[in-house]
């Protein structure tokens, strides 16, 4: 029976709803395209306003909000160069996780540097130990230079006293 009603419908009139059921396709298609091009076009005004915003740093809004910014692509670009009493090691300006990470790294470093320091105090100590005992060979030898001088004199006027 679909056949005897399809051979019913008249080929202008089976030409007509291919040709509806194709604009209805491109009707929708063009739609979501319509729906797509102005996501991207408000996608662009709202990152453009944050930009400037940005960029010109209005109310401290960077300066506030620096760290945050970093971590969108996009809009780091538009950070103006930090002020000059910007510390980036300073906790208000790290993350949670980045704070963590310094704090380990700060405690290996100081770990490494009381280990370091310990084993300079050991060779000062040595170097003391060392200076004391020059410093003892010194006297021992000025003492010894003088005994000689002594003698030496005592043994030249004796022997002036032999030859005379």
């Amino acid at each position: 029976m679909t056949k005897e009603n399809e051979s019913k419908i008249s080929p202008e009139i089976a030409g007509s709803i291919t040709a509806r059921k194709a604009k209805k396709k491109n009707g929708i298609l063009f739609g979501l395209l319509i729906l797509l091009a102005s996501l991207v076009v408000i996608a662009g005004v709202v990152t453009s306003v944050f930009w400037i915003i940005i960029r010109s740093n209005a109310n401290g809004f960077a300066d506030k909000y620096r760290n945050q910014i970093k971590g969108i692509p996009v809009l780091r670009h538009a950070l103006p160069a930090p002020p000059e009493d910007y510390d980036p090691l300073a906790p208000e300006n790290l993350s949670g996780k980045e704070l963590e990470n310094k704090y380990k790294e700060f405690r290996r470093k100081n770990s490494e540097l009381s280990s370091e320091l310990e084993k300079t105090k050991k060779e000062l100590d040595e170097l003391k130990k060392i200076q004391v005992n020059i410093d003892e060979l010194m006297e021992e030898k000025e003492k010894l230079k003088k005994d000689m001088e002594e003698e030496n004199t005592g043994m030249k006027e004796e022997v002036r006293k032999m030859q005379e």
